[in-house]
């Protein structure tokens, strides 16, 4: 109880510093979406909401720095924040829980005018979420993210799907594992050269109670608008390290690509 109080202390010390205000002053224009960052992030396990929001918007703000104006962290990311088990829990304090951890992506999107993408397991189920510079929430399988409209994948398979909508930015939150084999392709690109589009790939790397989280990060595309044509915008150079990896999505030449496409799908990758 005395762990709940203190958690409860800072989310009124916010309100008070008007973080958390629901009354937001909305900018006129969508902010236009022309460069991404892929956040590979190592597993950290915050008991406190400050040092959580100290290390989200330290985060964000190196990525910023490097001109991203969507930021997309891994699956999971209510994992590193637990101030206390959930088994010990009630159902109003775990939603309490979650609208303090909610506050703390709305803030920072809404303080850093940057679009955030984070991923939660709520009740056992995946819930995507992109936070805009309004500071508003925006769910869906599709979302709207400034002038695109992005579509969350949950399984690996998503990218066989048909999406009625017309999608331009996959995003593909992920735990981190050990790929069985060493050529393994990524599922995102994969996706990005099978519909089209650009993808996103964020991990969540690192040691995960006693599970090795392992992989690699990605932005990828279609590969006749990347410079080597391999499909790859930017990717990690390691496979359990903290990274931020950003890279120019040019929404344009993607959409003359697409309309100009004439060969089936596999035949582009065996060319």
């Amino acid at each position: 109880m005395k762990k709940f109080f203190i958690f409860l202390l800072f989310h009124r010390r916010m309100n008070c510093r008007n973080l958390f205000s629901s009354t937001r002053r909305c900018q006129a224009h969508p902010v236009k979406i022309s460069r991404v960052a892929a956040i590979q992030l190592k597993f950290h396990s915050f008991k406190s909401a400050k040092d959580f929001y100290k290390h989200i918007l330290d985060i964000v703000k190196k990525a910023k720095d490097k001109g991203a104006q969507l930021v997309c962290f891994p699956q999971g990311m209510n994992l590193e924040f637990r101030p206390f088990p959930f088994k010990d829990m009630n159902e109003s304090q775990r939603k309490k829980f979650f609208e303090v951890y909610s506050n703390i992506f709305r803030d920072i999107a809404f303080n850093e005018k940057v679009y955030i993408e984070e991923s939660k397991i709520r009740n056992g189920k995946f819930e995507g979420t992109i936070w805009t510079p309004q500071g508003e929430k925006v769910n869906g399988r599709v979302a709207k993210c400034g002038e695109e409209s992005v579509y969350f994948s949950q399984f690996d398979s998503d990218f066989e799907e048909d999406i009625n909508e017309e999608v331009s930015l996959y995003l593909f939150p992920r735990f981190g594992h050990t790929a069985k084999k060493k050529s393994e392709i990524s599922k995102a690109w994969l996706a990005s050269q099978q519909n089209y589009v650009f993808s996103v790939e964020s991990k969540l790397v690192g040691d995960y109670l006693n599970t090795k989280l392992r992989g690699r990060s990605g932005i990828y595309a279609p590969l006749e608008i990347t410079e080597f044509n391999d499909g790859i915008l930017a990717i990690s150079d390691s496979l359990d390290e903290e990274e931020i990896l950003v890279a120019n999505l040019d929404f344009e030449a993607l959409r003359e690509l697409a309309q100009s496409a004439t060969d089936d799908v596999y035949d582009r990758l065996l060319l």
